[in-house]
């Protein structure tokens, strides 16, 4: 019973330190190897690993021991509107918070990046790092943490275990509150899917919103931007978790 209640726990670090690991080799990489060397590095050790720790010895069953599991379209589909209602709402948001100049000073620096993004990073932004980290962080680390603690702990666990790995304090508060919907979603239908669909529109908002939606560049356009986006994300959450024509 001891190993049974430990073994989770070795799988969930066990996810997380191969994934820092490969992150520390990817960042010494030209830009856009370090995508596929990533990806198909983890996906590689999903399927070796899933079967030699969890006996799963088919290809879909391996795939299904990390999330991967079918979910209908209408799903993804509420999910990506929820993720790209989320992003708004933050968008709005920081801007109307009376942060200090240091906090806001480090937050721009590590954003500067994604101002003029080459097609390799966005590329790796938009597809490659949803599918990774939510096959990770909710397929693999927050279903084991699961199996171990009692759903309600294991939930702001996995959201913390997600969001220190965005270093900016800024990032670690968004990504928390992210991480504690995602796991939610994930909990909510078994399945990855609906996590990457909400994880990538939440990813690509950050070069589409300031072209869909033209707001002024004020207080007055933060607040629009985060009422709009709130109501995008809370009608979007509820339809999907509530809705009882869609529950599996």
């Amino acid at each position: 019973m001891k190993n049974e209640k430990l073994m989770p726990f070795a799988a969930a670090f066990g996810w997380f330190g191969a994934y820092i690991l490969l992150s520390l080799i990817s960042a010494r990489l030209p830009d856009g190897v370090d995508c596929a060397i990533t990806v198909l590095a983890l996906w590689g050790l999903v399927l070796i690993c899933a079967g030699r720790f969890e006996e799963k010895k088919g290809f879909l069953e391996k795939l299904s021991h990390g999330g991967v599991r079918a979910t209908a379209p209408i799903k993804l589909l509420i999910a990506f509107c929820a993720g790209a209602g989320l992003n708004l709402a933050f968008s709005g948001l920081l801007p109307l918070l009376p942060l200090p100049d240091n906090i806001v000073e480090a937050y721009t620096s590590a954003s500067s990046v994604y101002e003029e993004p080459t097609n390799a990073l966005m590329f790796k932004t938009v597809f490659l790092v949803p599918v990774l980290e939510e096959t990770v962080f909710r397929g693999l680390i927050g279903d084991r943490l699961s199996r171990a603690l009692p759903k309600w702990l294991a939930l702001p666990f996995a959201a913390l275990v997600f969001a220190l790995m965005h270093g900016d304090i800024l990032w670690i508060s968004y990504a928390f509150l992210s991480g504690l919907i995602l796991m939610s979603v994930y909990y909510r239908f078994n399945s990855i899917l609906p996590c990457v669909s909400f994880h990538l529109a939440f990813n690509a908002s950050n070069y589409l919103w300031e072209k869909l939606l033209k707001l002024p560049d004020d207080v007055y356009g933060y607040a629009a931007s985060l009422a709009i986006g709130a109501v995008i994300t809370v009608t979007s959450l509820v339809f999907l978790f509530y809705n009882k024509s869609h529950k599996e």
